[in-house]
């Protein structure tokens, strides 16, 4: 059997299962348990290896198919995000509820949070919360651009003509000459 097709001891099987942990070669060789001293290149070694090449493939591939998302995730995580109601992030005193209180679908729609601290002196008095959420309109888009309702060559020709603060759109309307 060709030394590149044997199969992976057990350390070369946990440096290749720590080097996908943060892709530094020197760490996870040092992890794998490989000596501090020659970690370094024993790394580069065992890249050259064309079994550990392909181990370390195979483990990156099924990361990525575990990270993925599925076009319908993606859908029902924007649905969600475009139907936030902002009576979902405070209280009937206008007062931020704790995250925990809010609906994770509309928690989706938090981009940032801020809190800075109000002082007096050294003295802690209030603090000041800054929620930015996302636009409700730019995922309102993407969900139509999804749906098709933007397609390029969508086949509604209009002319546009604006007279003074009105504009009139005029569809054409293709005849079948039968």
């Amino acid at each position: 059997m060709a030394e590149d097709l044997r199969p992976l001891n057990a350390k070369q099987k946990r440096f290749c299962e720590e080097l996908v942990v943060d892709m530094n070669q020197t760490q996870a060789a040092i992890r794998a348990g490989y000596s501090k001293k020659t970690a370094r290149i024993q790394a580069s070694q065992l890249l050259t290896k064309l079994n550990v090449k392909h181990y370390v493939e195979e483990l990156k591939a099924e990361i990525l198919e575990k990270s993925k998302m599925s076009i319908d995730e993606c859908i029902q995580k924007l649905t969600s995000m475009a139907r936030y109601d902002i009576t979902d992030f405070f209280d009937e005193k206008g007062v931020m509820k704790n995250l925990s209180d809010i609906p994770e679908g509309s928690r989706l729609a938090i981009e940032s949070l801020d809190v800075d601290e109000i002082k007096s002196g050294e003295l802690v008095i209030g603090e000041t919360k800054k929620l930015k959420l996302s636009s409700r309109r730019q995922n309102i888009i993407e969900l139509l651009k999804y749906q098709g309702a933007y397609a390029k060559d969508n086949e509604q020709k209009r002319d546009v003509f604006t007279m003074g603060k009105v504009k009139m759109v005029i569809k054409e309307r293709v005849m079948d000459e039968t």
